[in-house]
């Protein structure tokens, strides 16, 4: 994934993905087969559940889906013990498609999900890199905000209790099939919160750039993604809902810059601020961008 010899081109993805206003509404024709599944999972972050018409569209765009279960995320920064709960709860149903519809946490819960329904062993294990061997469930992501990157990325982030750390499950065999950036589900009057995770993005953008191990590909993307960001926050200052359709291609052209060279000091730092302080991931990127930049400049 990485360009560690700095290679004038490297591209690995396996995310089939759309970025398009309205989107969900086609979205039978993006699963493709993914649409027969037998037993769907649907995991839904629950602020969702809330907006009456948000529920309504996602509804009716995913009637085509047959036996589906719904699990409600109530956790901005989950954990193994959250995961834990989950695979509890649907111990007994053998689901053959995951959907995360939500931010970055609800997102890396239906990936986690997908790893840990066929676990035996204590979850905390599969912290690290390939840590398990068998096929994951295929898992769908539909973000309702756009800056973490988590609907391609191949790692669910969780916090380790026991370790009192926070990482990854990291396998490519968990690395979503589909990822759908609807900019109208992302539609909300929560300005705040999406100018937030908008620099979530811009620190992918910004420090894979200046990264040891980008190249000209990864420094043209994180440029661009960083252009999307900029246009997306000066039309969200405006209350114009133009701001989205920015923002998602901000997002996914940033992460994939990222996912090609390596983060810094603001990306790292919400790790243990997650940990110890309880910290969202986005407000941490926010909060250190400017020192991750002072610290570049002095390189």
């Amino acid at each position: 994934m990485k360009s560690i010899l700095k290679k004038n081109l490297i591209l690995n993805l396996h995310t089939k993905i759309i970025v398009k206003k309205y989107a969900l509404k086609n979205s039978k024709l993006y699963f493709d087969n993914y649409s027969k599944a037998k037993n769907t999972l649907i995991i839904i972050d629950e602020f969702l559940i809330s907006n009456k018409k948000k529920i309504k569209y996602i509804k009716s765009s995913l009637k085509f889906i047959k036996n589906k279960k719904f699990y409600i995320n109530k956790f901005f920064e989950p954990s193994f013990d959250n995961l834990g709960l989950i695979k509890k709860q649907f111990n007994n149903i053998n689901f053959d498609l995951v959907i995360g519809i939500g931010g970055g946490s609800t997102i890396d819960l239906a990936k986690g999900y997908s790893v840990v329904s066929k676990y035996k062993n204590n979850l905390e294990n599969l912290q690290g890199l390939n840590k398990f061997s068998y096929e994951a469930i295929p898992v769908i992501c539909i973000p309702s905000v756009f800056g973490s990157g988590a609907e391609i990325t191949p790692s669910a982030v969780f916090i380790n209790n026991i370790k009192k750390i926070k990482g990854g499950i990291n396998s490519e065999k968990l690395t979503p099939k589909l990822a759908i950036l609807d900019s109208y589900l992302a539609q909300s009057e929560n300005y705040k919160q999406h100018a937030t995770c908008a620099y979530d993005a811009l620190v992918h953008s910004i420090e894979s750039n200046v990264s040891n191990i980008s190249n000209k590909f990864t420094k043209k993307l994180s440029i661009y993604g960083a252009e999307m960001i900029f246009r997306g926050l000066k039309l969200l200052s405006k209350k114009n809902n133009t701001a989205f359709d920015y923002l998602a291609q901000g997002s996914i052209y940033s992460i994939i810059s990222l996912m090609h060279s390596e983060q810094s000091i603001a990306g790292a730092s919400s790790y243990p601020m997650a940990v110890f302080f309880k910290k969202k991931h986005a407000e941490c990127g926010a909060n250190y961008l400017t020192s991750s930049i002072k610290i570049i400049n002095k390189k």
